[in-house]
């Protein structure tokens, strides 16, 4: 079945095709438009994440079964990447860091072969292991 729709972007005419198959379900193709650029243009799907330097490293110790590590939170959150899966799946930023803080701000992107599902799943486990968490500590609460 040939159907026509109208692109108002480029003001002109679609040729859409769409077949039907033995469980009469609709598969409708990419419009030309679609077709010819990337599926990354359609999807801007990326998360910037608080995570937790502290829980960064003990992660990384757990995951290493090491005794000591440098202290250096790229080499860290690129272990507990690793060590989730997903290092091959993702990229990631890390923002600079503010001085005195336990917190780190990293964006991450999926690569272009993830879907999103995956990459959400990633985000999830990534947050559950090393996030930030916003309670101060015994020791910053008897300043207050």
């Amino acid at each position: 079945m040939s159907v026509f729709a109208h692109d108002f972007v480029t003001n002109s005419p679609i040729h859409v095709h769409a077949t039907f198959d033995s469980d009469r379900s609709r598969h409708v193709p990419k419009s030309a438009a679609q077709a010819l650029l990337p599926e990354s243009l359609f999807r801007d799907v990326s998360q910037t994440l608080d995570l937790s330097e502290s829980r960064t490293y003990n992660s990384a110790l757990d995951i290493l079964q090491a005794y000591k590590l440098t202290g250096h939170f790229p080499t860290e959150l690129e272990i507990v990447l690793r060590g989730l899966g997903g290092l091959d799946k993702i990229t990631y930023e890390i923002r600079p860091k503010s001085p005195l803080s336990d917190l780190r701000q990293v964006a991450f992107h999926p690569n272009d072969n993830v879907h999103a599902d995956r990459f959400h799943e990633i985000m999830h486990a990534v947050e559950g292991r090393i996030g930030f968490d916003a309670t101060p500590s015994w020791w910053a609460r008897l300043f207050r």
